[in-house]
């Protein structure tokens, strides 16, 4: 897996947390189960190759840090979208 496809799966894993409203680590746990994980090997190339301990790694650090800094990240997306409320941009636009 390359560190591209790392933080791709991390945008795949953060989406699944605002989609779902299920913690990041029921998330993780879920998307990176072996079973799971080898049948979204069909549907999408970036799950072809599994996360090595390094990438694992990366991928839980952005995804929960993601999740511990979401008001954060609202707020500062909020402050930049000039006559935007926040609920009205997307889940996968603030994903993004």
């Amino acid at each position: 897996m390359t560190r591209a496809n790392a933080r791709e799966l991390a945008v795949h894993l953060i989406y699944a947390c605002a989609f779902t409203g299920d913690e990041p680590e029921t998330v993780i746990a879920g998307r990176l189960n072996k079973e799971y994980y080898k049948l979204l090997s069909s549907e999408n190339p970036v799950y072809e190759d599994r996360p090595s301990h390094v990438q694992r790694a990366y991928i839980d650090n952005v995804v929960l840090g993601v999740a511990n800094r979401v008001e954060e990240l609202n707020a500062f997306i909020g402050k930049y979208a000039i006559d935007w409320d926040i609920s009205r941009i997307s889940r996968l636009t603030r994903t993004v």
